[in-house]
Formats: structure tokens, sequence, C-alpha cells
């Protein structure tokens, strides 16, 4: 009968684990909207790395449009840590 070894295969499961804690770690992706007014980095494990505001935006006073352009910035670089994260 074949040898079955749980402490063999935990031990690649912990490896396999921690890979892929690292891959998330070091995966950064960037998002930006209203031509680069709002940029947003963002790591593998959806931690917001850096998020950009240009100066000028505020200046203009329209607190509505930079809400409006805050959103794709903030939302993209999640989906795609996911997609570099779980390649299909």
């Amino acid at each position: 009968m074949g040898g079955f070894n749980l402490q063999e295969l935990m031990s690649k499961a912990k490896s396999q684990y921690d890979s892929l804690q690292k891959k998330m770690q070091e995966t950064v992706v960037e998002a930006s909207s209203g031509g680069g007014t709002v940029t947003a980095k963002m790591d593998g494990r959806k931690q917001l790395l850096s998020l950009r505001i240009d100066p000028e935006a505020v200046k203009s006073g329209d607190v509505e449009m930079l809400q409006t352009w805050f959103s794709p910035p903030s939302t993209k670089p999640r989906a795609k840590s996911m997609e570099r994260c779980n390649p299909r």
C-alpha cells in the first residue's frame, strides 16, 4: 500500500502558501483616472500603497468632480492584483 505522509503534504502546502503570500506582496498595480489626476497603487494583498492627487485638482475646489475621479483608481488596482495573483 502506498504511504501517505501527512507531514510532507502539510510542508508542501505551507511552502505554496508562503510563495503565494510573497508573490502577492511583491505584485504592485496602478490605476488612474481624470487623465492622471488621481492615481492609486495597490499590492496583491489589496493594500493601498499610495494615493496621489494632482494639486491642481484640489485648487479648483470641485470636490464632486474629485470624488468621481477617486472611485476608478481605488477599484481598478484591486481587480488587476486579483488577476495577476490568480492566473487561470
